[in-house]
């Protein structure tokens, strides 16, 4: 057994908050880099049922009930800067907090609808806690498989890496993930990670095409809603030995496989059946499962009477539930397979039989034929060309927009892909391609040895033309592909583009035609059908993008209103919050965020009748108190339902806990680190 230790929160953990349980399929402007700032402030403290926390003004107790969803009575100390009080959410046998998180659906493309959660504040400063005791313990559980090549190697280090686009000493496409060789100026995650940061790397990796050769057969087999399906109680026996596990209840609870039970019940309103999708801890917790299957898989395979040996017979590659068998016969494919079944069964896991897909080797993935296919139309049709001509002219940025668009096509149809399969890869392709032509014409154009280089006329028709071409690219990419995931990735390209027009000095006139161009766009993807009940989360993303444009794109009230749903539903925290901001510069629209603004307070009024804190419920109360826009008087009547302290004072100088942002100070800069979110 691994008992748990007594260190304290480290200012390392809190920054680890900065995207740990904030799903990455959020708008930019939802952020927990404000909470993370209020933790510093606060250097709160918990040991048990007692918090220890920092004087910050008046409205301190305000601030912790918010957090800590319950009323916190603390005054003024009379000595010292420091306020001690109980947790109101915790009884005496009780450790972590029950909370209630806020669920919603994004569509994945081909793949259907998957429900996706943000944790409570208070369930995310248990989680600090939790990574600042047991880190050596899950690091010890997620290094154990020999199949794994997607898990944490150690706790990130902090330190200054920059990783812009048009930063001057960028010269290679962006890794979007923390990785165990790198250090980075703002944390997204606790951990580093080693293998690979997205698993189409795998697939083009020189390891892959060795396994190719090396063996005949290849079987993809996934888990069956694994995050969905997951027992809680189960990571006990992984840690402390099933029997253990059942009949010393009362000696494993204290331990490190207890105490991440329990949290991760606290978390989700004390389900014991399916973890929270979204937070990296949940796949963290995912990890030290499938990792344990892992090792119990190899030594029965190694330990039958017809031993199989990996490295040897066979070779399993793992990445987070996917598993990928490479062997040298269907035989033992067989064997392989249902090894595995059985050992996930004892976790009561099993696999998805109808998504398995066995291929013959190598070379002979369709998948890996049409990536390779369409790079290579990329890295030909979105280029900067020097030509041969006159020394002083500047590359030419080159975006075939049909002749892409038919290659992508060809692909498809010459593999039997669909568009769904390719999508998310050509996304990405499109938006490094972009970015490394526009970097290479920027460092000839700012050449400060070559003052010839100065763009002119048709030099910014040729770079207004490039902009526009490749977003016409990558919105006909997305349009076949719609995805929470994917309209970051075109939020991004476009962002790139105005961040682009800025620092270049494209002249007004012209940039406003490519910003009026890149906001039509946007505005015409948010109003595709929705996937799922409500304002679908692709729509959310590209609205809050707009927001944060000089050109608003124009969303009428009438298209907000059937967006939201208005007449049969009411919107969530999200959908409330993102709209609202859209709003806030739009006289136009003034009656609608009046009525939203109504429906916003009485949600983050809102009492569950057990009394468990609702996250959705505290983001709203947090923004609405934070927001610039809400009347004061409204804001004391909010303050007045939530029962905060009446030393409460609307619009002074309390930091709150912002974990959404109604002004974001660098849009392009947010989406940017948004690229470390996309683990998995």
């Amino acid at each position: 057994m691994v008992r748990t230790n007594k260190n304290k929160v480290s200012s390392r953990a809190e920054r680890a908050l900065l995207s740990d349980v904030l799903p990455y399929e959020l708008p930019v402007s939802f952020d927990n880099a404000g909470f993370v700032a209020l933790l510093s402030e606060l250097k709160i403290r918990i040991s048990g049922r007692t918090v220890t926390a920092q004087w910050i003004g008046e409205s301190t107790s305000s601030v912790l009930s918010l957090i800590f969803g319950g009323v916190v009575s603390v005054s003024r100390p009379a000595q010292g800067t420091s306020v001690t009080f109980c947790d109101p959410r915790l009884g005496r046998e009780q450790e972590f907090p029950r909370t209630k998180s806020l669920s919603f659906n994004i569509g994945k493309n081909a793949s259907g609808i998957r429900s996706v959660s943000m944790m409570h504040p208070r369930s995310q400063l248990a989680v600090v806690d939790f990574y600042a005791r047991h880190a050596d313990s899950i690091l010890h559980y997620t290094k154990r498989s020999p199949f794994s090549i997607r898990h944490a190697s150690d706790v990130a280090r902090f330190s200054v890496f920059r990783d812009a686009v048009f930063s001057s000493n960028l010269d290679h496409e962006p890794t979007g993930v923390e990785e165990d060789d790198r250090e980075y100026e703002r944390l997204r995650s606790f951990f580093t990670y080693g293998g690979y940061s997205h698993i189409y790397k795998f697939h083009e990796s020189p390891e892959m095409r060795t396994l190719e050769r090396k063996y005949a057969r290849l079987v993809h087999v996934d888990v069956t809603r694994c995050f969905d399906s997951i027992y809680t109680h189960a990571i006990s026996w992984v840690t402390n030995g099933l029997e253990d596990s059942k009949t010393r209840t009362n000696s494993t609870t204290s331990t490190f496989g207890g105490r991440f039970d329990k949290l991760m019940q606290s978390a989700n309103d004390l389900e014991t059946h399916g973890i929270l999708i979204g937070p990296e801890v949940s796949r963290i917790f995912a990890e030290v499962m499938l990792q344990e299957v892992d090792v119990r898989a190899e030594r029965a395979l190694r330990l039958s009477n017809d031993p199989l040996l990996h490295r040897r017979d066979y070779e399993i590659r793992r990445f987070v539930d996917d598993f990928f068998i490479f062997c040298a016969s269907d035989e033992d494919a067989a064997r392989i397979v249902n090894v595995l079944s059985e050992e996930l069964r004892k976790f009561r896991l099993y696999l998805n039989d109808a998504k398995r897909k066995d291929q013959l080797t190598p070379l002979v993935s369709e998948r890996s034929i049409a990536k390779y296919k369409f790079k290579l139309s990329i890295r030909r049709l979105i280029t900067a060309e020097v030509g041969d001509g006159d020394p002083g002219n500047l590359p030419i940025l080159v975006t075939s927009t049909e002749a892409l668009l038919l290659e992508y096509k060809d692909a498809l149809l010459s593999t039997g892909l669909s568009h769904g399969d390719l999508a998310n890869y050509a996304l990405v392709q499109v938006e490094f391609a972009f970015e490394r032509a526009l970097r290479r014409w920027q460092s000839i154009a700012t050449d400060e040895d070559a003052p010839e280089h100065r763009p002119r006329q048709a030099d910014w028709i040729g770079v207004a033309r490039f902009l526009t071409n490749t977003i016409d690219v990558a919105v006909s990419l997305f349009a076949g592909g719609v995805a929470a995931s994917h309209s970051v990735k075109l939020a991004r390209i476009a962002h790139t583009a105005l961040r682009f027009m800025s620092v270049a000095g494209m002249p007004r006139a012209m940039r406003a035609v490519v910003e009026s161009k890149i906001a039509e766009e946007l505005s015409r993807q948010i109003h595709r059908p929705p996937a799922t009940s409500g304002a679908p989360m692709h729509s959310l993303i590209l609205l809050d993008a707009l927001a944060s444009m000089h050109e608003d794109g124009g969303v009428s009230a009438p298209e907000l209103r059937k967006l939201l749903n208005l007449k049969e539903s009411s919107p969530d925290a999200i959908a409330l919050l993102t709209t609202l901001r859209y709003c806030r510069r739009r006289p136009d629209l003034d009656d609608l965020r009046a009525e939203l603004e109504d429906l916003a307070i009485e949600s983050a009024s809102f009492a569950t009748e057990d009394g468990t804190p609702e996250t959705g419920a505290t983001l709203l109360a947090c923004a609405l108190l934070d927001s610039p826009f809400l009347l004061r008087q409204r804001k004391r009547d909010l303050a007045r339902k939530l029962r905060l302290p009446s030393n409460f004072r609307p619009g002074g100088s309390t930091p709150w806990t912002r974990f959404f942002q109604w002004e974001v100070d660098d849009y392009y800069d947010s989406l940017q680190r948004k690229r470390g979110g996309d683990v998995y």
